[in-house]
């Protein structure tokens, strides 16, 4: 077996049947194939839907409450980012991508930290397709 088809292979038994759990899964893969710090789904509330790294940690706290205003109030940006560097984040402002979408009926939003503001948003567009899949919508 190759090892392209060994990985595809990995992630065909990584799958899960409850839709928090199989998004995680989607993001996780997503933060190791575009080498991100994270990626975070949150409801309007700022509440996780789902997240990977799934550890909860204080930084992914700050990170998830903040991730609707992050993508709704742009103006603030820098504010959000004093925040998040405040909570033990290193992040320079290109390094923070957020967009808001909506899957199962529900609008979320979704945000990812990584080192390159491109390939950021090429992964938020996977991992959104990807719970987009898994919500049936």
């Amino acid at each position: 077996m190759t090892q392209q088809a060994s990985v595809f292979e990995d992630r065909r038994r990584r799958r899960s049947e409850e839709p928090s759990t199989a998004i995680a899964l989607q993001l996780e893969q997503v933060v190791d194939d575009f080498g991100l710090h994270c990626c975070i789904i949150v409801d309007a509330d700022g509440e996780s839907v789902a997240s990977s790294p799934q550890a909860t940690s204080p930084q992914m706290e700050a990170f998830a409450g903040l991730l609707p205003a992050i993508c709704t109030v742009t103006g603030q940006r820098e504010d959000y980012l004093r925040q998040l560097r405040r909570a033990g984040w290193d992040v320079d402002a290109d390094e923070l991508t957020g967009c808001v979408f909506r899957a199962g009926g529900r609008r979320m939003f979704i945000g990812a930290i990584g080192a390159e503001a491109v390939m950021n948003e090429v992964a938020i567009f996977r991992a959104i397709t990807g719970a987009r899949r898994i919500h049936g919508s």
